[in-house]
C-alpha cells in the first residue's frame, strides 16, 4: 500500500509540471511537517494554560501554573505567525502564489472540521463526546458503541 500511494503522489506530482521530486516534494513534506509540529505545540500551550486555569492545584507553584505557560504560549505564537508570514520562503515560491496557502490552508480545514465534528458530537452523543481524550481504557458502554 505503502509502494502504491508513493506511486500516486509522484505521478500527481510530475502531472502538475514538477520535474525535481527531491527539491520540492521532499522540502515542502518537510516544511509542512514543520508548520504542523508548531501549531501542535503552540495550540498545546495554549491547553496548558487553559487546565490549569479551570483545574485547581495547591502543589503548583504561580510560575509553573501561570508565568511558564504564558511565556512558552506566546513565544510559539510569534514563531507560527512569523513562519507563516515567511512561508514563501520556506516553499521557495513567489509571494504571490497561491501555493503558499495550501499547506496552511489545510491545517485550518483540518482543525475546522475537527471543531465542527467535536460540536456535532456534543450535540448529538454527548456521552462519546464526554470520553474524548480519556484515552483507550476509558469506560465504555454497549450503548455508545452500538450507535
Amino acid at each position: 500500500m505503502h509502494s502504491l500511494i508513493a506511486v500516486v503522489v509522484l505521478v500527481g506530482y510530475l502531472a502538475a509540471g514538477f520535474d525535481d521530486p527531491l527539491t520540492h516534494l521532499l522540502f515542502w513534506g518537510t516544511v509542512a511537517g514543520g508548520f504542523g509540529v508548531l501549531i501542535l505545540m503552540t495550540a498545546t500551550s495554549v491547553a496548558v494554560i487553559v487546565y490549569f486555569h479551570r483545574t485547581p492545584f495547591t502543589g503548583e507553584t504561580a510560575l509553573h501554573r501561570r508565568v511558564a505557560p504564558t511565556i512558552s504560549g506566546v513565544l510559539l505564537a510569534v514563531v507560527l505567525v512569523a513562519s507563516l508570514d515567511q512561508f514563501p520562503i520556506l516553499l521557495d515560491v513567489d509571494p504571490g502564489s497561491p501555493a503558499r496557502w495550501v499547506i496552511p490552508g489545510g491545517y485550518l480545514a483540518a482543525a475546522l472540521a475537527g471543531l465542527a465534528l467535536a460540536a456535532w458530537l456534543h450535540r448529538t452523543r454527548p456521552d462519546v463526546y464526554a470520553r474524548v481524550g480519556s484515552g483507550a481504557d476509558a469506560p465504555t458502554t454497549a450503548a455508545s458503541v452500538n450507535r
